[in-house]
Protein backbone atom coordinates (compact mmCIF):
# COMPACT_ATOMS: atom_id res chain seq x y z
CA UNK A 1 0.00 0.00 0.00
CA UNK A 2 2.95 2.41 0.92
CA UNK A 3 4.60 1.05 -1.97
CA UNK A 4 1.66 1.89 -4.17
CA UNK A 5 1.28 5.52 -2.85
CA UNK A 6 4.62 6.63 -3.24
CA UNK A 7 4.85 5.33 -6.70
CA UNK A 8 1.09 7.68 -7.44
CA UNK A 9 3.11 10.79 -6.02
CA UNK A 10 6.34 9.86 -8.17
CA UNK A 11 4.09 9.98 -11.03
CA UNK A 12 2.01 12.56 -10.08
CA UNK A 13 5.29 15.10 -9.24
CA UNK A 14 6.97 13.61 -13.10
CA UNK A 15 3.59 14.96 -15.04
CA UNK A 16 2.99 18.01 -13.17
CA UNK A 17 6.91 18.67 -13.83
CA UNK A 18 6.80 17.64 -17.34
CA UNK A 19 3.52 20.09 -18.66
CA UNK A 20 5.13 23.43 -15.94
CA UNK A 21 7.03 26.02 -18.00
CA UNK A 22 7.97 28.86 -16.84
CA UNK A 23 5.27 31.31 -16.10
CA UNK A 24 5.53 35.56 -17.76
CA UNK A 25 4.00 38.17 -15.90
CA UNK A 26 1.15 39.52 -17.24
CA UNK A 27 0.54 43.24 -17.57
CA UNK A 28 -3.30 42.45 -16.15
CA UNK A 29 -4.84 40.54 -13.77
CA UNK A 30 -7.74 38.29 -13.06
CA UNK A 31 -9.94 39.91 -11.12
CA UNK A 32 -10.42 38.42 -7.15
CA UNK A 33 -13.42 37.56 -5.67
CA UNK A 34 -14.52 39.25 -2.60
CA UNK A 35 -12.71 37.98 0.43
CA UNK A 36 -16.59 37.50 2.09
CA UNK A 37 -17.48 35.21 -1.29
CA UNK A 38 -14.56 33.35 -0.74
CA UNK A 39 -14.96 31.93 2.40
CA UNK A 40 -19.02 31.27 1.93
CA UNK A 41 -16.98 28.56 -1.14
CA UNK A 42 -14.58 27.27 1.28
CA UNK A 43 -18.08 26.52 3.80
CA UNK A 44 -20.17 25.29 1.29
CA UNK A 45 -18.40 23.99 -1.88
CA UNK A 46 -19.00 19.92 -1.24
CA UNK A 47 -22.42 20.32 -0.39
CA UNK A 48 -23.98 22.94 -1.84
CA UNK A 49 -26.60 22.44 -4.87
CA UNK A 50 -25.07 25.43 -7.19
CA UNK A 51 -21.31 23.49 -7.01
CA UNK A 52 -22.55 19.76 -6.89
CA UNK A 53 -24.69 20.95 -10.48
CA UNK A 54 -21.50 21.85 -12.07
CA UNK A 55 -19.76 18.97 -10.87
CA UNK A 56 -22.39 16.83 -12.53
CA UNK A 57 -21.84 18.92 -15.91
CA UNK A 58 -18.20 18.28 -15.85
CA UNK A 59 -18.96 14.34 -15.62
CA UNK A 60 -22.23 13.59 -17.35
CA UNK A 61 -21.51 16.51 -20.19
CA UNK A 62 -17.84 16.98 -21.27
CA UNK A 63 -16.95 13.31 -20.92
CA UNK A 64 -13.69 15.25 -19.07
CA UNK A 65 -12.35 12.99 -16.04
CA UNK A 66 -8.68 12.69 -16.15
CA UNK A 67 -7.69 9.00 -17.04
CA UNK A 68 -4.39 7.46 -16.06
CA UNK A 69 -1.08 9.02 -17.57
CA UNK A 70 -3.57 11.99 -18.75
CA UNK A 71 -3.04 15.56 -17.09
CA UNK A 72 -6.32 17.91 -16.32
CA UNK A 73 -5.98 21.44 -15.06
CA UNK A 74 -9.07 23.26 -13.22
CA UNK A 75 -8.53 27.43 -13.58
CA UNK A 76 -9.68 28.99 -10.87
CA UNK A 77 -9.97 26.01 -8.76
CA UNK A 78 -11.41 27.72 -5.74
CA UNK A 79 -12.07 24.97 -2.74
CA UNK A 80 -10.94 22.13 -5.06
CA UNK A 81 -14.34 20.28 -5.19
CA UNK A 82 -14.71 20.60 -9.40
CA UNK A 83 -10.34 19.06 -9.14
CA UNK A 84 -11.75 16.51 -6.64
CA UNK A 85 -13.86 14.79 -9.37
CA UNK A 86 -12.03 15.75 -12.18
CA UNK A 87 -9.16 13.27 -10.69
CA UNK A 88 -12.18 10.25 -10.45
CA UNK A 89 -10.54 8.72 -13.69
CA UNK A 90 -7.10 8.16 -12.17
CA UNK A 91 -5.23 10.67 -14.25
CA UNK A 92 -3.25 13.74 -12.52
CA UNK A 93 -5.72 17.02 -11.78
CA UNK A 94 -3.76 20.36 -11.29
CA UNK A 95 -5.96 22.86 -9.68
CA UNK A 96 -4.91 26.55 -10.46
CA UNK A 97 -5.55 29.77 -9.08
CA UNK A 98 -4.36 33.43 -8.39
CA UNK A 99 -5.56 33.58 -4.68
CA UNK A 100 -3.63 32.11 -1.84
CA UNK A 101 -7.18 31.77 0.36
CA UNK A 102 -8.82 29.60 -2.36
CA UNK A 103 -5.57 27.38 -2.79
CA UNK A 104 -5.32 26.75 0.56
CA UNK A 105 -8.85 25.77 0.82
CA UNK A 106 -8.38 23.22 -2.54
CA UNK A 107 -5.26 22.24 -0.10
CA UNK A 108 -7.36 19.66 1.66
CA UNK A 109 -7.80 17.77 -1.88
CA UNK A 110 -4.32 16.18 -1.44
CA UNK A 111 -4.05 17.29 -5.44
CA UNK A 112 -1.43 19.28 -7.48
CA UNK A 113 -1.63 23.06 -7.16
CA UNK A 114 -0.23 26.53 -8.96
CA UNK A 115 -0.64 29.76 -7.99
CA UNK A 116 -0.80 31.86 -11.63
CA UNK A 117 -2.59 34.18 -13.25
CA UNK A 118 -4.97 32.64 -16.64
CA UNK A 119 -3.84 34.99 -18.22
CA UNK A 120 -0.44 33.19 -18.56
CA UNK A 121 -0.72 29.77 -17.86
CA UNK A 122 2.74 28.71 -16.84
CA UNK A 123 2.44 25.01 -18.87
CA UNK A 124 3.50 23.92 -22.06
CA UNK A 125 1.74 24.17 -25.55
CA UNK A 126 -0.75 20.72 -26.18
CA UNK A 127 0.04 19.17 -22.70
CA UNK A 128 -3.13 19.04 -21.09
CA UNK A 129 -5.94 16.74 -22.25
CA UNK A 130 -8.35 18.19 -20.17
CA UNK A 131 -9.43 21.54 -19.06
CA UNK A 132 -12.00 23.43 -16.74
CA UNK A 133 -12.81 26.86 -16.55
CA UNK A 134 -15.81 27.19 -14.35
CA UNK A 135 -16.93 30.62 -13.86
CA UNK A 136 -13.58 32.35 -14.56
CA UNK A 137 -13.37 33.84 -17.58
CA UNK A 138 -15.60 36.84 -16.92
CA UNK A 139 -13.10 37.51 -14.24
CA UNK A 140 -10.23 39.17 -16.84
CA UNK A 141 -10.39 42.00 -18.65
CA UNK A 142 -9.32 40.35 -21.44
CA UNK A 143 -11.24 36.96 -21.92
CA UNK A 144 -9.80 36.31 -25.77
CA UNK A 145 -5.97 36.28 -24.00
CA UNK A 146 -7.25 33.62 -21.10
CA UNK A 147 -9.41 31.57 -24.15
CA UNK A 148 -5.71 31.64 -26.61
CA UNK A 149 -3.91 30.82 -23.05
CA UNK A 150 -6.41 27.57 -22.99
CA UNK A 151 -6.52 26.48 -26.62
CA UNK A 152 -2.38 26.98 -26.57
CA UNK A 153 -2.16 23.97 -23.07
CA UNK A 154 -4.52 21.79 -24.02
CA UNK A 155 -4.08 18.68 -26.44
CA UNK A 156 -6.16 18.55 -29.77
CA UNK A 157 -7.37 15.23 -28.43
CA UNK A 158 -8.54 16.81 -25.28
CA UNK A 159 -11.56 18.58 -23.89
CA UNK A 160 -12.05 22.22 -22.61
CA UNK A 161 -14.96 23.07 -20.63
CA UNK A 162 -15.90 26.42 -19.67
CA UNK A 163 -18.72 28.08 -17.59
CA UNK A 164 -19.79 31.50 -17.57
CA UNK A 165 -23.09 33.87 -15.96
CA UNK A 166 -25.13 34.85 -18.48
CA UNK A 167 -27.00 37.93 -19.26
CA UNK A 168 -26.15 41.99 -19.37
CA UNK A 169 -29.86 42.56 -17.82
CA UNK A 170 -28.75 40.20 -14.70
CA UNK A 171 -25.97 41.82 -13.75
CA UNK A 172 -25.67 43.38 -10.50
CA UNK A 173 -24.11 44.02 -7.31
CA UNK A 174 -23.19 40.25 -6.62
CA UNK A 175 -21.31 40.18 -9.68
CA UNK A 176 -19.30 43.16 -8.39
CA UNK A 177 -18.53 40.82 -5.22
CA UNK A 178 -17.85 38.13 -7.15
CA UNK A 179 -15.23 40.33 -9.05
CA UNK A 180 -16.95 40.27 -12.54
CA UNK A 181 -15.96 42.63 -15.37
CA UNK A 182 -19.01 41.33 -17.73
CA UNK A 183 -21.77 38.70 -18.18
CA UNK A 184 -22.37 36.80 -21.71
CA UNK A 185 -24.44 36.03 -24.65
CA UNK A 186 -24.23 32.51 -26.24
CA UNK A 187 -23.01 34.76 -29.46
CA UNK A 188 -20.53 36.82 -27.53
CA UNK A 189 -18.93 34.04 -25.57
CA UNK A 190 -18.78 31.98 -28.83
CA UNK A 191 -17.35 35.06 -30.82
CA UNK A 192 -14.78 34.76 -27.94
CA UNK A 193 -13.93 31.51 -28.64
CA UNK A 194 -13.82 31.78 -32.08
CA UNK A 195 -11.32 34.45 -32.07
CA UNK A 196 -8.95 32.83 -29.45
CA UNK A 197 -9.20 29.84 -32.03
CA UNK A 198 -11.07 27.09 -29.83
CA UNK A 199 -12.97 24.67 -32.20
CA UNK A 200 -16.80 25.36 -30.55
CA UNK A 201 -18.03 21.81 -30.28
CA UNK A 202 -20.72 23.15 -28.29
CA UNK A 203 -22.14 26.01 -26.56
CA UNK A 204 -25.54 25.91 -24.48
CA UNK A 205 -27.26 28.25 -21.81
CA UNK A 206 -28.44 26.24 -18.63
CA UNK A 207 -29.82 27.20 -15.59
CA UNK A 208 -32.99 28.16 -17.56
CA UNK A 209 -35.40 27.58 -14.11
CA UNK A 210 -33.40 30.31 -12.11
CA UNK A 211 -34.52 33.33 -14.51
CA UNK A 212 -37.80 34.01 -12.92
CA UNK A 213 -35.95 34.15 -9.30
CA UNK A 214 -33.28 36.05 -10.65
CA UNK A 215 -35.63 38.64 -12.17
CA UNK A 216 -37.22 39.05 -8.87
CA UNK A 217 -34.57 39.49 -6.62
CA UNK A 218 -32.32 41.39 -9.07
CA UNK A 219 -35.00 43.45 -10.80
CA UNK A 220 -37.24 44.35 -8.20
CA UNK A 221 -37.27 46.28 -4.74
CA UNK A 222 -36.97 42.55 -3.15
CA UNK A 223 -32.86 42.74 -4.15
CA UNK A 224 -32.73 45.73 -1.55
CA UNK A 225 -34.24 43.49 1.35
CA UNK A 226 -32.30 40.20 0.64
CA UNK A 227 -29.07 42.29 0.15
CA UNK A 228 -26.32 39.64 0.43
CA UNK A 229 -29.06 36.42 0.60
CA UNK A 230 -29.61 36.77 -2.55
CA UNK A 231 -25.99 34.83 -3.74
CA UNK A 232 -25.63 31.87 -4.83
CA UNK A 233 -23.09 30.94 -2.41
CA UNK A 234 -25.44 31.74 0.44
CA UNK A 235 -26.62 28.93 3.16
CA UNK A 236 -29.79 26.69 1.87
CA UNK A 237 -31.67 25.33 3.43
CA UNK A 238 -30.84 21.13 3.31
CA UNK A 239 -34.29 20.58 1.99
CA UNK A 240 -34.46 23.41 -0.12
CA UNK A 241 -30.56 22.31 -1.32
CA UNK A 242 -32.11 18.71 -2.33
CA UNK A 243 -34.70 19.88 -4.20
CA UNK A 244 -32.82 22.27 -5.92
CA UNK A 245 -29.71 19.75 -6.43
CA UNK A 246 -32.95 17.83 -8.16
CA UNK A 247 -34.11 20.25 -10.36
CA UNK A 248 -30.26 20.90 -11.44
CA UNK A 249 -29.62 16.87 -12.44
CA UNK A 250 -33.37 16.98 -14.27
CA UNK A 251 -31.97 20.21 -16.28
CA UNK A 252 -28.28 18.11 -16.91
CA UNK A 253 -30.45 14.81 -17.81
CA UNK A 254 -32.27 17.00 -20.22
CA UNK A 255 -29.05 18.83 -21.93
CA UNK A 256 -27.26 15.65 -22.35
CA UNK A 257 -30.42 15.04 -25.32
CA UNK A 258 -30.98 19.20 -26.77
CA UNK A 259 -29.28 22.69 -25.83
CA UNK A 260 -31.34 25.15 -24.07
CA UNK A 261 -32.34 28.54 -25.75
CA UNK A 262 -32.02 30.37 -22.54
CA UNK A 263 -30.56 30.06 -18.96
CA UNK A 264 -28.80 31.88 -16.49
CA UNK A 265 -25.08 30.56 -17.07
CA UNK A 266 -23.59 28.92 -20.61
CA UNK A 267 -21.56 26.22 -20.91
CA UNK A 268 -19.03 25.97 -23.61
CA UNK A 269 -17.33 22.49 -24.58
CA UNK A 270 -14.55 23.08 -27.22
CA UNK A 271 -11.22 21.77 -28.59
CA UNK A 272 -7.63 22.82 -29.08
CA UNK A 273 -7.00 24.21 -32.69
CA UNK A 274 -5.55 21.13 -34.83
CA UNK A 275 -2.01 23.04 -35.33
CA UNK A 276 1.28 23.07 -33.24
CA UNK A 277 1.78 26.21 -30.88
CA UNK A 278 5.17 26.79 -30.60
CA UNK A 279 6.43 28.26 -26.91
CA UNK A 280 8.19 31.41 -26.52
CA UNK A 281 11.65 30.45 -25.25
CA UNK A 282 11.16 30.07 -21.42
CA UNK A 283 13.09 28.65 -18.42
CA UNK A 284 12.20 25.28 -18.08
CA UNK A 285 11.15 24.20 -14.55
Amino acid sequence: MISSTLRLRFRIRSTVKTILRESETSSEAISPMSQNCISAMGRYEDDHWWFGAKRKILSSLSNSTVEPHQAGLDIGCGAGGTLKSMSAGGGTAIGLDIDDDSLGMASRVGLPLVKADALSLPFRSRSVDVISAFDVVEHTPDDVQVLREIARVADPAGVIVIAVPAYTWAWSDHDIRLGHYRRYTRSRLLDSARRAGLEVERCTYFHCWLIPPALLVRKTPLSRLLGDRQEELSFVNPIVNRVLSLVSSLEIWIMKHVDIPFGLSILLVAKAPDRPVIDPPVDEV
